[in-house]
C-alpha cells in the first residue's frame, strides 16, 4: 500500500514455486508504528507589541520544526515568535513533529495580531487662572476612555472638562490611555499650562491724588503687557505705553 495503516502490520508469508513444481516459504513480519499526535497553539489573538509564542506537542519529540510568516521558523517545542508583534506575524504556523521511530506529523495553528488603536490628547490652554479647562481625546469609538492628570484628576469620558475654574495646581502633563474593540491599549499624553492673573496697578504723579485744575497729571499702570486708559468709561488711549499724562 501507498499509505500503511496498522491493519496491514503482521506476518507476511511467501510461497514460491520453481519449474519443478517444488515449493517452499518463507515469512516477514511488518511493523505498521503509528503516526505522534501533532498539536499546535498560540497565545493570540494578541495586540501589536504584545508577547507572540507558539505552544507545540506533544512532548518528548525527537525533532520540533516550525515555520511561518514572516520568514519565522523554530527548533523549539514551544518558541516565542517576538516580544513585540506585528501584523507581519500574522497567519498560519506550521509545526512539524518527528517521533523516536523517525515518523511525522504535522498540526497548524493561526495567529492573530490586532492593531492597536491610535490615541491622541489635546487640551484648550494655555489658559488664564479661573478659566475652563477642558481636554479633548481621540479616537472616536473606543471602548474605553481613562484620563489621569494632577491635582488627582481622573476621567472615563473622551473629552472631560477638567474645571470651569482653572488653578495653577491643574497645570502639568495628563494622560489618555484609550482601550479598542480588541481589546487593545494605546496612550497619549498632553500638557496644561494655566497662566496666573496679572495683579494691575495704577499710580498717579500725585501722590495723594489731590490735582489743581489745569495741572498735568500722569497716570502710571503696572504689571500688563498693553494698557487701555479710561476716563469716565471712554477710552482715551490704549496700547503698550503704561502712562498716560493729561490736564486736570
Amino acid at each position: 500500500s501507498a499509505g500503511a495503516t496498522a491493519a496491514m502490520a503482521g506476518l507476511y508469508t511467501l510461497t514460491v514455486t520453481d519449474n519443478n513444481g517444488c515449493q517452499n516459504t518463507a515469512t516477514t513480519t511488518v511493523t505498521v508504528n503509528p503516526l505522534p499526535t501533532a498539536t499546535a497553539s498560540n497565545n493570540g489573538p494578541v495586540c501589536a507589541g504584545a508577547l507572540l509564542s507558539l505552544t507545540g506537542g506533544p512532548d518528548g519529540m525527537t525533532t520540533y520544526a516550525w515555520t511561518g510568516p514572516d520568514g519565522f521558523s523554530s527548533a523549539l517545542q514551544s518558541p516565542a515568535v517576538s516580544a513585540g508583534a506585528t501584523a507581519a506575524m500574522a497567519g498560519l504556523y506550521t509545526l512539524t513533529v518527528t517521533d523516536n521511530n523517525g515518523c511525522q506529523n504535522t498540526a497548524n495553528t493561526t495567529v492573530t495580531v490586532n492593531p492597536l488603536p491610535t490615541a491622541t490628547a489635546s487640551n484648550n490652554g494655555p489658559i488664564c487662572a479661573g478659566a475652563l479647562l477642558s481636554l479633548t481625546g481621540g479616537p472616536d469609538g473606543m471602548t474605553t476612555y481613562a484620563w489621569t492628570g494632577p491635582d488627582g484628576f481622573s476621567s472615563a469620558l473622551q473629552s472631560p472638562a477638567v474645571s470651569a475654574g482653572a488653578t495653577a495646581a491643574m497645570a502639568g502633563l495628563y494622560t489618555l490611555t484609550v482601550t479598542n474593540s480588541y481589546g487593545c491599549q494605546n496612550t497619549a499624553t498632553t500638557t496644561v499650562t494655566v497662566n496666573a492673573l496679572s495683579n494691575p496697578t495704577l499710580t498717579s504723579s500725585d501722590t495723594d491724588n489731590i490735582f489743581c485744575a489745569g495741572t498735568s497729571v500722569t497716570f502710571t499702570a503696572g504689571d500688563g503687557t498693553s494698557y487701555n486708559f479710561r476716563v469716565g468709561g471712554v477710552s482715551v488711549q490704549s496700547g503698550a505705553s503704561a502712562t498716560y499724562t493729561t490736564s486736570s
